[in-house]
């Protein structure tokens, strides 16, 4: 491409490709030199580093990951912890006689642990673990007895009959040496 122009005092200007596809402009003539390169800008050298993602704050301090990975670990203990003390209640009831019909059932209100039949009568189990027996009775909060008060009304709606079914709400403590301790009728009606 040949592009003629003239500069002030005289001498014409000549714009020629370069091979990158940019443009050269080189004065002729009597007047100065003059050299423009018009490369384009999407030849600039691009960063190494990446960019942090648009929703991190980069002012804002990153956990470390010793502590991530130790939250992470003591929640999974929880959780299986949480499972094993279920799997202890649910023998308890069945050694007694007890038939298990549901395990962490989901209703409206949220979840309920265990859901025994003793005969005609449905047991709504809220299981607690902690090292010690009163420490796993202060975990149960006035909240999460109406939540499965809620619940257990959603599942007695679909029982024969109703919500005239006899029900109980009982409360399993498993302490820190897996004893079960079974405190029966602990609270109801919410």
């Amino acid at each position: 491409m040949q592009m003629e122009m003239a500069l002030e005092g005289g001498g014409p200007l000549t714009a020629r490709r370069r091979k990158r596809g940019g443009l050269a402009v080189e004065a002729t003539g009597t007047a100065p030199q003059l050299c423009l390169d018009l490369s384009p800008v999407d030849r600039l050298p691009r960063p190494t580093r990446p960019m942090p993602p648009a929703t991190a704050r980069p002012d804002a301090p990153q956990p470390s990951t010793s502590l991530a990975s130790a939250r992470a670990e003591r929640g999974r203990r929880g959780y299986l912890s949480g499972l094993a003390a279920e799997d202890s209640v649910a023998r308890h009831y069945a050694r007694h006689g007890a038939i298990i019909e549901a395990r962490r059932w989901r209703g409206p209100g949220g979840e309920i642990d265990l859901i025994a039949r003793e005969g005609t009568r449905l047991v709504f189990v809220e299981v607690k673990a902690s090292r010690s027996v009163d420490a796993a009775i202060a975990r149960l909060t006035r909240r999460q007895i109406e939540r499965i008060c809620r619940s257990a009304e959603a599942y007695c709606g679909d029982a024969p009959d109703g919500l005239l079914t006899e029900m109980r709400f009982d409360l399993a403590l498993v302490d820190g040496q897996g004893a079960v301790h079974i405190i029966e009728n602990a609270f109801g009606g919410g």
